[in-house]
């Protein structure tokens, strides 16, 4: 990180930031408080302006660094575009007697942020640049639906434009197509998610009649194209899932690795067809075994070679990869496909354990990468699963101790297997899976203690209170445990890792916070059940025997989100030592509906009166925090001081892993010392650090 992306003064930074996450959530209930649309488009016009302003600001970007500035300002744009939407439907609604269409209305919510990442991603920001590829497939979608038609049409279009992301993202071969590549393996992605029906868009709980959603109106799809899609949206998932592993991009990875570990929601829910069962069955054990056979013959591995060049010019594959993607394939088994196949479930956690346990110990013998990968999708799966728990509890779980049991040692083989894995790969990637795992299995031990059906530890709570309890307190504490890593570390590992834990943590909890107002306004269990279904991926904490979704937020639920709002915001100073885009949008999207869910908090239990100090409290805070930083920001030098430059340099070499060490230590290939060209001798200096004047 250079000197323009650092900033010049760290204060300002952090004030900066913590100004903008108070002024979000007072301008969010403010929003909220304003009955008119007039007076709601006014503010939102005032929050774009500011964020505006404060994106280009050449003052701002030398006090705070450019790419925290950018960060704040563009992120107060998009939450205004956001909340514009549903303004200018309002408005639409009171002009006409008929009202708009359902095709406007549509149009009305999506365009303003759509507008708005347009603008991010031409600004090349990686967060409109992924924003909007994963916007585009869902708002067609979303017209398709309104406009009835088939879903043989939305199949179709769905694999065109996953088709069309693919080609995007193949004909970026170099570093400097970065931003076309992520737009195109983003967009095939999510629009190959929707044609399987898992992961980040499983449209198939839209697009099905009998959905207890009920939204869908068109004509069915038959099982033959229906199979004949989920083939073809599995392969694409798998090319861009390599590729991404191939050009090293986290993002298009998660989003296209999500259709492949996790299942299906209709075959979750009993209404998928056997056909499409045996599918989802038989792809990966198929991926594993070509995978295995260009590990063992070299005629294979010369094809596999082929593959890996064509993917990435210049590239090629080794038996340790191969092996990495084999195991992979055998882990998304035991995630999308055992749950639906409906095996006696001890049989069923067995066959996880085994699979797991063979990528654990695989994980320890593989090096470099693709250990890192099996390790991150060991932990994952170990995670999805709950093979632990549930291959003591079996059937049994109205049996208290055996529950207890199970969920001890869940949370003892996650501890072991978390120290085996991070101890061997010290990677960002290992220790945020690690993370995930452990607050999975945390959760369901205080599941265990605090639910008032078992031991009832706190006393008092009520069960969709300790749901409440349940779900956010081990994602808060993460959040806290990485904000404190990222202040103390002192290497590149330890900050990445600690950004990582407050971004899974920040993330995670926002999207909690959808599911349980989906709750509220999904009133029909069915369908409530599906809608948490989809989002349980990105919930770790999520118990299969709690409900999570309280019907009226009480007093826990107000105090749970206020925590929630406070983590985000401290997990958002930790930009100011290492900018990141993926923290960004999780600080947005959680600080978005965090303060929607305080709003809903704030009336039930304390009226009007309780809602007007909650938005009082908060803009009187973030404006005077802002104006702090305001005044820190004009008085940071113009330039880093050089005694500050060689103390960060010296202590932190660079904000971005990938430079934590001039040559890797366990987890990268050594460079070939045989063919390694001669290092030129340094030229002697005799100049000394510069000194701090006195």
């Amino acid at each position: 990180m250079d000197d323009s992306e650092r900033g010049t003064s760290v204060v300002a930074a952090r004030l900066a930031v913590v100004a903008a996450g108070v002024l979000g959530v007072g301008a969010v209930t403010l929003y909220n408080r304003l009955s008119g649309p007039g007076e709601r488009l006014v503010l939102l016009i005032a929050v774009i302006a500011v964020g505006a302003a404060v994106w280009r600001s050449p003052r701002m970007a030398v006090a705070v660094g450019s790419r925290l500035s950018a960060g704040i300002g563009a992120g107060a744009v998009y939450v205004g575009a956001q909340l514009l939407g549903p303004v200018l439907v309002v408005s639409a609604l009171e002009r006409g007697q008929r009202g708009p269409s359902v095709w406007v209305v549509v149009v009305l919510i999506y365009l303003p942020v759509l507008v708005a990442l347009v603008a991010l991603a031409v600004a090349r920001r990686v967060a409109g640049v992924v924003g909007l590829a994963v916007l585009l497939p869902t708002l067609a979608l979303m017209l398709l639906v309104v406009g009835e038609v088939s879903q043989l049409t939305i199949t179709l279009t769905m694999l065109g434009i996953a088709l069309v992301g693919l080609a995007v993202a193949l004909r970026a071969p170099d570093e400097s197509s970065r931003d076309r590549y992520r737009f195109g393996a983003t967009l095939g992605a999510v629009a190959a998610a929707g044609v399987v029906g898992s992961g980040v868009l499983p449209f198939s709980a839209i697009t099905d009649p009998d959905s207890a959603l009920r939204v869908f109106k068109g004509a069915a799809l038959d099982n033959g194209p229906r199979v004949a899609a989920v083939v073809v949206g599995l392969l694409i998932a798998v090319v861009l899932a390599v590729l991404a592993v191939l050009r090293r991009d986290v993002m298009s990875g998660v989003v296209a690795a999500a259709p492949l570990l996790v299942p299906q929601v209709e075959l979750l829910s009993g209404r998928g067809s056997d056909e499409t069962l045996v599918v989802v069955a038989v792809f990966p054990v198929v991926v594993a075994v070509v995978a295995l056979a260009g590990a063992l013959l070299p005629a294979a591995r010369a094809v596999a070679d082929r593959v890996a060049g064509w993917l990435r010019p210049g590239g090629a594959t080794s038996r340790p990869a191969l092996v990495a993607v084999a195991v992979a394939a055998l882990l998304s088994f035991t995630t999308s496909a055992l749950p639906v196949l409906r095996w006696e479930p001890r049989l069923g956690t067995a066959v996880a354990v085994a699979v797991c346990a063979l990528a654990v110990v695989t994980a320890l013998r593989l090096p470099g990468m693709p250990g890192v990968l099996v390790a991150t999708l060991a932990l994952l799966g170990l995670s999805w699963s709950g093979s632990v728990y549930w291959l003591v509890v079996g059937i049994n779980i109205e049996l208290q101790w055996l529950t207890v049991l199970g969920a001890v040692l869940g949370l003892v083989v996650a501890v072991v297997v978390t120290w085996l894995l991070v101890r061997a790969h010290r990677h960002p990637a290992v220790v945020v899976a690690a993370a995930y795992l452990l607050v999975g299995r945390v959760a369901q031990v205080l599941w265990e203690a605090v639910h008032p059906s078992y031991n009832d530890l706190f006393g008092g709570l009520e069960a969709q209170e300790a749901d409440a309890v349940t779900m956010f307190l081990p994602l808060i504490v993460l959040g806290v445990v990485g904000v404190v890593v990222v202040a103390r570390g002192r290497t590149p590992f330890a900050v990445a890792s600690g950004q990582g834990m407050a971004v899974l943590a920040v993330g995670a909890v926002g999207v909690a916070l959808l599911s349980v107002l989906a709750g509220f306004a999904t009133r029909f269990n069915s369908a409530r059940a599906e809608l948490e279904a989809n989002l349980s991926p990105f919930t770790p904490t999520k118990v299969q025997l709690a409900s999570n979704s309280p019907d009226d937020p009480g007093v826990v639920t107000l105090v749970v989100v206020l925590c929630v709002l406070a983590l985000a915001i401290a997990a958002a100073t930790t930009a100011a030592k290492r900018p990141s885009a993926a923290l960004a949008a999780a600080v947005v999207f959680t600080v978005v509906w965090g303060s929607h869910m305080a709003t809903a908090a704030t009336l039930s239990t304390g009226g009007g009166s309780g809602f007007s100090t909650l938005m009082y409290v908060a803009l009187i805070l973030g404006g005077a925090v802002g104006i702090l930083a305001i005044v820190m920001v004009r008085r940071a030098p113009d330039e880093v001081p050089p005694w500050i430059a060689v103390k960060v340099n010296e202590s932190y070499g660079s904000a971005h892993f990938r430079a934590s060490a001039p040559r890797p230590v366990r987890d990268a290939p050594l460079p070939d010392e045989d063919s390694a060209e001669p290092e030129e001798p340094e030229e002697p200096t005799t100049g000394e650090p510069p000194t701090r004047p006195e």
